[in-house]
């Protein structure tokens, strides 16, 4: 955490800053995580092959006091009024305890990191939700990339790249350009054949089903013709 934090006061880049991280191959925040047994946050987690850093990630940890010793609370609200479970409050309605817990970053180093990369500006509104860890962990990626499994990202209107391919410094990721016009035909293809297996397989249940409903039907009047024998040698 110090090296990003110097690093950061010295005026470097986010996405410098995560290029060094990534190519010194320290763990990140959720491999850090997993190894002391912890849960992390994001479900998708395990289908990534390689776990790298990214520059919101890098940017969270430079903005966050929890560094300094500070806890803060309040930073959501739940919002019936939105339909989401929280927005993002404006930073006077915070509630900071300092010296709350023993700091691992300098405060001066702290502010001067900061002082580098200063915030923008963010209007909160009550609509305002893509703040919510919540609504992200409900939006899985629909396309992954097949050499490291994170998400494809549009790049031009005709092509999709890794979106991990910045920052993560792997060579086939950079180099990974995929065309979107017969990406989709694939998987309209895809599509299709599992909609005619899955008609196939209907077809075949209900070709059972009418199967041993007739054989049922043909054991009831079996029975029946039993008893209408037996009942009329009776009588």
């Amino acid at each position: 955490m110090k090296m990003i934090f110097r690093m950061a006061a010295e005026g470097t880049s986010f996405a410098d800053i995560t290029r060094e991280l990534n190519r010194q191959a320290i763990a990140t925040c959720d491999e850090q995580k997993l190894s002391r047994g912890d849960q992390v946050q994001f479900q998708r987690f395990d289908t990534i092959k390689k776990k790298h850093w990214s520059p919101t990630t890098v940017a969270a940890i430079v903005r966050d006091e929890i560094y300094i010793g500070t806890r803060i609370w309040g930073k959501t609200r739940c919002s019936m009024h939105t339909g989401h479970k929280a927005v993002l409050n404006d930073e006077t309605e915070w509630v900071r305890l300092e010296n709350h817990h023993t700091a691992i970053i300098d405060r001066a180093l702290f502010e001067k990191a900061n002082e580098m990369h200063p915030k923008k500006r963010r209007i909160v509104a009550e609509s305002r939700t893509n703040f919510t860890l919540e609504r992200r962990k409900k939006q899985p990626a629909l396309l992954l990339c097949a050499n490291c499994g994170h998400s494809l990202l549009k790049e031009t209107e005709h092509l999709l790249k890794c979106s991990d391919a910045r920052t993560n410094g792997d060579p086939v990721c950079r180099s990974l350009v995929i065309r979107r016009e017969p990406l989709e035909e694939n998987i309209l293809g895809l599509v299709h054949q599992y909609a005619a297996s899955m008609l196939e397989k209907e077809k075949k249940i209900s070709s059972k089903r009418q199967c041993e409903y007739k054989e049922i039907n043909t054991a009831e009047l079996q029975k029946q013709i039993r008893q209408l024998t037996s009942e009329k040698m009776s009588g």
